[in-house]
């Protein structure tokens, strides 16, 4: 893991609370953002508990039907949270029909912007997709970037020479970088970019 990632990311921690609603003021204060564990409003984690399995399975086809189960999208999603060793929730199934959704149509690829990803679900399925000519730029809360990006470490889904924090225009140019994590107070930089 990459302490100059952390420590750029960081810096924008003092910068922070100007991007924030009284919603997340409320959420993000005091908790422990390097612990990816920790549920504090961007979704849930639930452990992988093989006994809860077989009921947690026929629950989710009561509910979502069979046809989902057999996309190349829920076993992405399927081998993304089990090296997490997280159960498939109901966040990451909206993910699994969003990815559906946007296969059929042939629409990721190129730059992809993402703003407030909880859980790192859709960077997450981005790169684990593993797909050469996408480029991720995820705008979000400090502290959130900062959980996402260790979550996403954690996983090792991606190395940290991909990896670039946003500080100025110059950095979106990068052709070497597939993941730019922008501070919300940066997001302005995009604006020419779209």
């Amino acid at each position: 893991m990459n302490n100059r990632i952390l420590k750029e990311l960081e810096i924008y921690l003092s910068k922070s609370d100007n991007q924030k609603s009284s919603h997340w003021k409320h959420h993000l204060q005091g908790i422990d953002y390097y612990n990816t564990y920790d549920d504090f409003g961007l979704g849930g984690y639930t452990k992988i508990k093989l006994h809860k399995i077989p009921i947690h399975n026929l629950f989710q086809r009561l509910i979502f039907g069979n046809k989902i189960f057999k996309t190349k999208e829920y076993h992405l999603f399927k081998k993304f949270c089990h090296i997490q060793n997280r159960q498939i929730d109901v966040g990451v199934m909206r993910h699994i029909f969003t990815f559906n959704f946007l296969n059929r149509y042939n629409l990721l690829k190129n730059n992809i912007c993402l703003i407030g990803d909880g859980k790192a679900n859709f960077v997450g399925g981005l790169l684990a997709m593993n797909k050469k000519d996408i480029k991720i730029f995820s705008i979000n809360l400090t502290e959130v970037l900062i959980y996402d990006y260790l979550l996403i470490r954690n996983m090792n889904l991606i190395d940290d020479g991909s990896i670039i924090v946003v500080n100025n225009e110059k950095d979106l140019e990068n052709p070497n970088k597939k993941l730019f994590l922008i501070d919300a107070s940066k997001s302005y930089l995009l604006k020419k970019k779209i």
